[in-house]
Formats: structure tokens, C-alpha cells, sequence
């Protein structure tokens, strides 16, 4: 069997510089606020981030089974992503919405949630936030073990 040959490190991890420069840009409130919390409190993937909805809430648990592996997830919902789901505006079958209060293809999300990073003067991405995330969840972890 040949292994594959990794092309690089892939998306850059967003900093806590950029993350704050991006909350200081868009309120809490705000589309663009809740997607970057949904995105970081859960380290979901655009497309299961776009369309996450009431429906995949379950006694404060998000479960729903993941749009690229098929893989069913169980995600506690932390305090502060449900305060800012509660203080957004947000759809019927999704979250996240269009301005018309409809669900954003997965296409649509990545290039709109762009041009939110871009008028945040933030270079980062929807998967740099994935990895911020994974980064944000080894660091809580490592601090809750024993020394």
C-alpha cells in the first residue's frame, strides 16, 4: 500500500486575534456572529453548519449526522453558543438563514461568510475556524488534567 503525500499544512487555524476582530466587527445579534459561533462551538464543517437547525437540538445537544462521512455527532451545546443562537435571528429549518429566512447551500454559506471575514479585515476561512476550535478544545482539555 503507498501512502499519500500531504500537500501542505491545508487551512490556517484562525488566531484569538482574528476571532476578536471579527466579534468586534459583527455583533452578537448579527448572521455573521452566530455563524462564526456555530462554527467554533462546534467545530462543524460549512455544510453541517449551514444547515443545523432546531431540529438537530436535543436537550441542549446537537445531534445530527454529518453531511460529508455520514457520521452521526453528539455535540453539547456550551452556554455561550446558545446565548447567541437566543439573541439572533434564525430560521425554522436552520440557524443560519438567507436574508429571506431560507437555508444557504453549503456554496453559498462559505461565499457569503467570506465576505463577512472580509469586511471583518480577517483573512481567515470557515475550515480555519474548524481547526481554531479542535485547538480551543485540546487547550480546555489539557487545562482540566490532573497535574
Amino acid at each position: 500500500m503507498k501512502l499519500l503525500a500531504a500537500k501542505g499544512d491545508g487551512f490556517r487555524a484562525w488566531s484569538d486575534a482574528e476571532i476578536e476582530k471579527f466579534e468586534a466587527r459583527w455583533p452578537v445579534g448579527s448572521r455573521e456572529r452566530l455563524a462564526l459561533a456555530i462554527l467554533l462551538y462546534t467545530g462543524l464543517r460549512r455544510s453541517d453548519a449551514a444547515r443545523l437547525g432546531p431540529q438537530h437540538v436535543h436537550g441542549g445537544v446537537i445531534v445530527l449526522e454529518t453531511e460529508k462521512t455520514g457520521t452521526p455527532v453528539a455535540i453539547p451545546i456550551l452556554p455561550e453558543l446558545a446565548e447567541i443562537i437566543a439573541a439572533s435571528p434564525t430560521g425554522a429549518r436552520s440557524f443560519i438563514t438567507n436574508k429571506s429566512g431560507d437555508p444557504m447551500p453549503k456554496e453559498s454559506f462559505g461565499n457569503w461568510f467570506r465576505d463577512a471575514c472580509n469586511a471583518a479585515g480577517v483573512t481567515g476561512s470557515a475550515h480555519g475556524l474548524r481547526k481554531a476550535a479542535a485547538a480551543h478544545a485540546a487547550n480546555q482539555e489539557g487545562e482540566r488534567a490532573p497535574a
